[in-house]
């Protein structure tokens, strides 16, 4: 397990009068105020924004590399009623990316289809063989637009221009650099992707659905079309933009909280059959990220085709769709199976007395679907970059086996830098700071990690966890634990509020304490203000304390319901409770 560090926030004398003068100002509570000036929002306007800020925040998309092309070679190929096909990414944010492009299309009247490679056969992004898939069965395609891929596909979109296509490539992630610190760009006709080292948007946090959503919200808006449909379209793009783990800040935020406005209306009739099928009461960050993102992801990850979770969304035929959630669950669960014993299996096989800088698991039987859940349960675990290596069942004749692995990694340990200074080891790579891909043959995979390991040398891996905030156990009930509501949605870049916990006095009248769990193993104590205080696995932390009737803690505070009773409760983190 890895080192933690609790922080609190220091400010200077000019910080703490610019908090009480905005505690003063603005008609939002201390608490709430607090969390956001530590977290950047430092302005009056600044803090309107985060809560009130709507489409009309939105950057601007003409801003964007290449927007403008995208709209003239789409007009062009609209007008000459010529076929458009998609070709995005199995996971949740290019099956959106894909829903959104094919809705947004045919709304216009446009010929359009979609293509999505499987998993294991086809694996990630253009490929000749997709493009070749495509032609097969729909010869009469003219321009193909890639959506959440597309950017580091060189050698695809050069061989779709000499099948005489044209190629848009839209996509969110890092563009090749060379040896001199230069970008490389696909050929295409067209290359919008926020990340582009030219790029003059002003934000470059966007998921690929949310570059392909402003690209569309723009041609609408260009060719003087209503925007009423484009918005009817922001559920599935906050979806996308919560499940991708992008920073939920600047537009992002907006699209995840317009998003979720819309979703809680309950139109959309596949979303509606999810919450239904997956007894969802309440739609929030954790629904999307939790929820129906892992549902959706199912398909992709255990069969390698994502089509029906496609399909989910573009019927209207009420019956194919409770079909199709039905599936989504099924295989959902049966996801969750796998990676859990999976998962079990590597952390059985870490020394966690003896971490090394970067963690590398490879087992024959892991299932190259779930690699990347492993890695991302084995980083948090352990707080260390890691990467989880699975067969590709493929055998060079002279140089072995060929492995693939999915990548997770911290703060302070960029990835897709990493990789890329150990390409020579690799035979592909694509990804970002926090998540990666590559195929590496088996034989390379001791002097990889030697070399990782070298790498990163040094790196301190003292997890910082920030307490945003002190509470008064007194203080602490029902309505201002739904006022952090507000806050929400939460995800990367703007993780839910850590508090910390004072003055909490247990009430030895009526209930002095209290462990639970099959082996007394949980703790919950009650003061008399009704505050319940839940540390799992921490009995033994409070007997070894000699069980002190007045404690702190940190963590964070919920609403817990209970055959319809509500009551405020407070969990501790980390088995993180201490004598007052």
């Amino acid at each position: 397990m890895s080192n933690i560090k609790f922080v609190r926030p220091s400010y200077s004398k000019k910080d703490i009068d610019k908090i009480k003068e905005l505690k003063t100002n603005l008609p939002y509570s201390p608490v709430l105020i607090d969390i956001l000036y530590e977290r950047g929002y430092k302005t009056e306007d600044d803090i309107e924004v985060f809560f009130n800020g709507n489409l009309n925040y939105l950057n601007d998309t003409s801003t964007m590399k290449d927007a403008d092309k995208f709209v003239e070679i789409l007009k062009e190929t609209i007008e000459n009623n010529e076929k458009i096909v998609d070709y995005s990414d199995y996971d949740v944010d290019g099956v959106s990316s894909a829903i959104v492009t094919v809705k947004a299309l045919r709304n216009l009247g446009a010929k359009v289809e979609y293509y999505i490679n499987n998993r294991f056969t086809g694996g990630y992004g253009i490929n000749k063989a997709g493009i070749d898939a495509i032609l097969a069965v729909h010869p009469d395609t003219k321009l193909i637009i890639t959506t959440d891929n597309g950017i580091a596909a060189h050698e695809a979109v050069s061989y779709a221009k000499d099948k005489g296509l044209k190629v848009i490539v839209t996509d969110h992630h890092e563009p090749t650099i060379d040896d001199k610190g230069n970008q490389i760009l696909p050929e295409a006709d067209a290359v919008i992707d926020v990340k582009r080292l030219d790029e003059t948007y002003p934000f470059s946090g966007l998921c690929g659905c949310g570059v392909i959503f402003k690209l569309l919200l723009y041609y609408y808006w260009i060719t003087g079309n209503s925007l009423d449909f484009m918005y009817s379209l922001l559920d599935i793009v906050g979806l996308a933009t919560e499940c991708d783990v992008v920073p939920l800040i600047d537009e992002n935020r907006i699209l995840v909280k317009e998003g979720l406005k819309l979703m809680r209306k309950g139109t959309r009739s596949a979303f509606e059959s999810l919450r239904t099928k997956m007894e969802v009461t309440e739609i929030d960050s954790y629904t999307l990220g939790f929820k129906y993102g892992p549902a959706i992801n199912a398909l992709g990850r255990l069969d390698g085709e994502a089509s029906d979770a496609v399909n989910l969304f573009l019927t209207d035929d009420e019956s194919e769709i409770d079909r199709l959630a039905q599936n989504l669950v099924d295989e959902n669960k049966e996801r969750k199976k796998i990676s859990d014993e999976q998962t079990k299996l590597a952390i059985e096989n870490i020394d966690a007395n003896n971490l090394p800088n970067v963690i590398v698991s490879y087992q024959e039987e892991f299932h190259e679907g779930v690699a990347g859940i492993i890695a991302g349960r084995i980083k948090e675990k352990f707080h260390r970059p890691a990467i989880v290596l699975s067969s590709s069942g493929y055998t060079h004749p002279t140089l072995g086996k060929i492995c693939k692995a999915s990548a997770r990694s911290i703060q302070g340990v960029h990835m897709f830098e990493c990789l890329g200074k150990l390409s020579k080891y690799l035979e592909k790579f694509g990804g970002h700071e926090m998540a990666a891909g590559f195929s590496i043959y088996e034989k390379n995979i001791p002097k990889f990690t030697k070399a990782f390991n070298e790498l990163i040398e040094g790196t301190d891996f003292t997890k910082e966890i920030v307490i945003d905030c002190v509470l008064n156990a007194t203080e602490v009930d029902i309505d201002s634990i739904s006022e952090l509501k507000l806050l929400d949605p939460f995800g990367a870049s703007f993780a839910e509020p850590v508090f910390g916990l004072d003055n909490f006095k247990v009430d030895i009248e009526n209930s002095r304490y209290r462990y639970m769990g099959q082996n007394h193993e949980h703790l919950k104590l009650q003061n008399k203000e009704g505050l319940r205080l839940i540390a799992f696995n921490g009995a033994k932390k409070y007997q070894d304390l000699c069980e002190p009737l007045e404690v702190k803690a940190i963590g964070t505070p919920q609403i817990n319901c209970y055959k319809g009773m509500l009551s405020p409760q407070f969990v501790v983190m980390n088995d993180f409770i201490q004598k007052k």
